[in-house]
């Protein structure tokens, strides 16, 4: 089934990476709390809620990150079964 293109393994073996990904990025994404806490106590007033505010913000960013990578490992498997029942698990060539 050419048509369909794509290798259903390849598809699944790449959503295992992207939630693999996604999760480290999760992660990654709680460390920003120590920093920004220790930025915050190390500078004095409003410069130290500030500077905890931005890595706090870049932490989200990277959460947010997470999110989609994760959402991208699920549509990827979501296609490679869709593609395994199109083509009843022939490989397009």
């Amino acid at each position: 089934m050419g048509f369909s293109g794509g290798d259903p393994s390849a598809l699944r073996e790449a959503a295992r990476s992207l939630d693999n990904l996604g999760s480290d990025l999760a992660d990654d994404s709680l460390e920003c709390r120590g920093p920004g806490s220790d930025i915050a106590g190390a500078a004095t007033g409003e410069i130290g809620v500030l500077a905890q505010n931005a890595v706090l913000a870049a932490g989200g960013a990277v959460a947010a990150a997470a999110v989609l990578v994760s959402a991208m490992g699920t549509g990827s498997d979501t296609a490679g079964e869709q593609l395994d029942l199109a083509t009843g698990g022939q490989v397009a060539r």
